[in-house]
């Protein structure tokens, strides 16, 4: 069972877009996603929600999918033109096979039955925000190895760092100052690369 600690250590940085027309539906199901994630915009139909969503600020979508204006199924095909890989998750008080066919075609993320039960539909947005989460990770980490050194330069660092060591190591007299300022950087650049390091082996066993 996922606690809602649980999903919240996967929201708290996420932002998400709640599209339904029903007023009574849209307000129980912002208020319970808002105890979870840092940004919920909503919208009263398909087309608002079109209008509204942004990829950089909605990481899972969540929509009926019978709106006024738009409905789910156009409105799921529109996002995923903008952003291939985005989160979706569609909503029906229909279990109507067509639809489902449709949906699974376009690759949404999870399909539910209204009205929404929220143990199921905090499981799903646990699975969904542990992916975005980790994926996220992932992309900081090899940012950070393009922008701030390839392994090479970042092997360097690690040699430059154990060969002052040995230097100080060999001295019979205090460290000049004259090293003291390199080797600090040294170490600093070195603590950047296994922090970064210790992150991906971190995010590499969790998802084993």
């Amino acid at each position: 069972m996922v606690t809602p600690n649980m999903l919240k250590k996967y929201t708290d940085k996420l932002g998400v877009l709640y599209a339904e027309d029903n007023s009574t539906v849209l307000k129980m199901t912002r208020d319970f996603l808002a105890k979870f994630f840092n940004q919920v915009e909503v919208a009263r139909n398909g087309q608002e929600a079109l209008d509204k969503y942004n990829p950089q600020k909605h990481d899972i979508v969540i929509m009926d999918i019978n709106m006024p204006a738009m409905n789910g199924i156009e409105l799921t095909r529109r996002i995923l033109e903008i952003n291939p890989d985005q989160a979706i998750f569609i909503t029906s008080a229909h279990n109507d096979s067509d639809y489902l066919f449709n949906l699974i075609a376009l690759g949404v993320t999870s399909y539910m039955m209204k009205p929404l039960n929220n143990e199921v539909l905090t499981l799903n947005l646990f699975k969904a925000a542990k992916k975005i989460s980790r994926d996220r990770e992932v992309r900081e980490v090899l940012n950070f190895i393009e922008h701030n050194g390839e392994i090479e330069k970042n092997m360097q660092v690690i040699g430059d760092v154990v060969n002052s060591l040995k230097d100080i190591a060999t001295w019979k007299q205090p460290t000049p100052q004259s090293i003291g300022a390199p080797l600090r950087n040294s170490v600093n650049s070195l603590e950047q690369v296994k922090s970064k390091l210790s992150q991906l082996r971190s995010i590499v066993a969790l998802g084993r």
